[in-house]
């Protein structure tokens, strides 16, 4: 948010989570989609880490080699920036075609020429966009009837057949390390490998893989566009892994409020002595210190690395962003990591400035470094 009243001023919505024990999926009972809106200012790049970078890279050679995916046409829904779909086209000598409706056209002028962004949602008017590579990555949990969208999406391109790559957060892995900030109230919808599956079967896909990624945060799945024609791979046996994740929902539903106490006394406990900052302005982040309802008279500043965010606010409890420079000369005693993948590049960035912060992650166990 762009000043600090907008953000304590933001729209808020109930999240109330539901479970089918019988597909595995997870979803917001009280999701309302009007209080939600995908604009310009909705900035959810993660590119310039490092330690992301490195795994997007490796998703996009895995797809390439194991699709051969040279000189080819590339569709991907909710491509943000664009650097998903870049790596894609770069390394494949591909050409790309993203759709996003909070794509700024302006950035165009930094595009390769292979690759055009359209600043809409993917629908039927853009069915004229062939692909032999249709990828979709953490845009599903968004949609509130994924059915219909899979579907359609299916029928829009079945002269061709293409190869579709889906990813969405994994739950499994949010619900046993108890991570509630993982819970936002953009996603309607929370996949674990099961459901995801679950999911595809339904709409009939050829389901060619289905891998947990990035430490076991994310869940991916690809395959073959053949609606009407189960694959022979597809599980059809989810019963096992529908239980065990009723297990851990039930897990989540006794000890969440617990864990939330604790953090809330640990963070009062840390800023009546030191100073504390958040690292990472994203999704995680908003959760974190919404659902703790931590005032920016205890944490005033959360820092990221994307200079887009710089200047901004929190939504909600209304901290400012800053740079990681700006820790200089702030002088932070604590760094409360938002995600355990980014420690050893966040330690790097510290100890080079010279800030001898203590660095928290934070997750179950609150392992500090």
């Amino acid at each position: 948010m762009k000043t600090k009243e907008e953000a304590q001023q933001c729209k808020r919505g109930s999240i109330e989570l539901a479970f089918c024990g019988n597909c595995g999926i997870i979803w917001n009972a009280a999701f309302d989609p009007r209080l939600l809106g995908y604009s310009a200012l909705y900035e959810a790049t993660q590119m310039l880490s490092p330690a992301f970078h490195r795994y997007v890279e490796d998703i996009a050679k895995y797809l390439i080699r194991k699709h051969d995916l040279h000189g080819k046409d590339i569709v991907e829904i909710g491509c943000g920036d664009g650097g998903f779909l870049n790596l894609l086209c770069e390394l494949g000598d591909n050409r790309g075609t993203g759709f996003d409706p909070s794509w700024q056209t302006e950035n165009g002028k930094d595009l390769p020429e292979k690759i055009r962004i359209i600043p809409d949602y993917y629908s039927a008017r853009h069915a004229t966009y062939e692909a032999d590579l249709i990828c979709c990555r953490h845009v599903l949990e968004h949609i509130r009837q994924p059915v219909p969208f899979l579907k359609e999406l299916a029928r829009l391109n079945q002269k061709r057949n293409p190869t579709f790559f889906f990813e969405v957060p994994n739950v499994t892995w949010s619900l046993r390390t108890l991570a509630f900030w993982d819970i936002y109230y953009e996603h309607c919808l929370y996949f674990s490998r099961a459901a995801l599956c679950y999911l595809f079967e339904l709409c009939d896909f050829d389901i060619s893989e289905v891998q947990e990624g990035f430490g076991g945060q994310y869940v991916w799945i690809d395959g073959l566009f053949k609606p009407g024609k189960r694959g022979a791979g597809s599980m059809t046996d989810l019963s096992e892994e529908v239980s065990k994740l009723a297990h851990d929902v039930k897990t989540f539903s006794t000890c969440h409020r617990a864990i939330v106490e604790e953090l809330q006394r640990k963070i009062n406990s840390f800023t009546k002595k030191e100073k504390v900052v958040v690292w990472g302005a994203g999704a995680k982040a908003v959760a974190f210190l919404n659902f703790l309802n931590v005032d920016p008279g205890q944490i005033e500043f959360v820092v990221d690395i994307n200079p887009k965010k710089w200047g901004a606010y929190v939504p909600g409890t209304g901290q400012e962003v800053v740079s990681a420079d700006f820790l200089v000369q702030h002088k932070p005693d604590i760094i409360l990591v938002m995600n355990p993948q980014y420690l050893s590049e966040v330690n790097e960035m510290i100890e080079r400035m010279g800030v001898p912060a203590r660095l928290m992650a934070i997750g179950k166990g609150n392992r500090e470094n």
